[in-house]
């Protein structure tokens, strides 16, 4: 009977180990910095929006987070995130993204946000991503029949895809893809789509 070396029962034993060591360590977490980002590419250009902008409050200086509100009408609530880009910088547009009619706490992930998305029986889950520019001409109305500024998509018209893959300690982490269009009938893909916000709640 053949004997096997005793440096390769070592070995063997040492691969045993090593591989069951790898299957229990945790993964590590990618640290949370600054205020998080919304990025991807647009058409070719690649957009990495780190910034917390109030649309409705046009660069007053006032910083919010992503925020979820809860409303009985939405049968759940908002998840709604804003990013753009730093205020010294000449790129007025951020990304926008909204997902409607979602329990977050009660959400399993991964969770694709797509036109089939139903997270009870009684409704759907919608999803929204746009592509708003803030230095859109005054005498332009947003979502009028000539912006040529404004992108959006929905996922209940299969524009866009969008999936949450981690809501740990209300940071919330996903990714996106599809086509964006304007109400003037421009269109532009978006893919490699990514974010990662901490939201405050309301």
């Amino acid at each position: 009977m053949k004997q096997i070396p005793f440096t390769k029962i070592l070995l063997l034993l040492f691969a045993v180990f090593f591989s069951a060591c790898s299957k229990d360590a945790p993964e590590a977490e990618e640290p949370y910095e600054g205020y998080g980002y919304i990025r991807g590419y647009f058409g070719t250009e690649y957009l990495n929006f780190e910034y917390p902008i109030n649309i409705y409050a046009e660069f007053t200086g006032e910083i919010i987070p992503g925020i979820h509100e809860n409303r009985d009408d939405w049968k759940g609530g908002q998840l709604h995130l804003l990013r753009g880009g730093k205020r010294s910088g000449t790129d007025r547009r951020l990304w926008d993204i909204q997902i409607s009619g979602v329990k977050l706490d009660e959400m399993p992930v991964p969770y694709t946000v797509n036109s089939s998305s139903y997270f009870s029986s009684d409704h759907i889950v919608r999803g929204y991503l746009q592509i708003r520019d803030m230095a859109t001409p005054i005498d332009v109305i947003i979502s009028g029949p000539d912006d040529s500024y404004n992108y959006e998509g929905a996922t209940r018209d299969d524009d866009v895809t969008i999936e949450v893959i981690s809501k740990k300690d209300d940071i919330i982490t996903g990714t996106f893809e599809g086509q964006l269009k304007t109400t003037s009938g421009l269109v532009m893909p978006v893919k490699g789509g990514e974010f990662r916000v901490k939201i405050e709640r309301k």
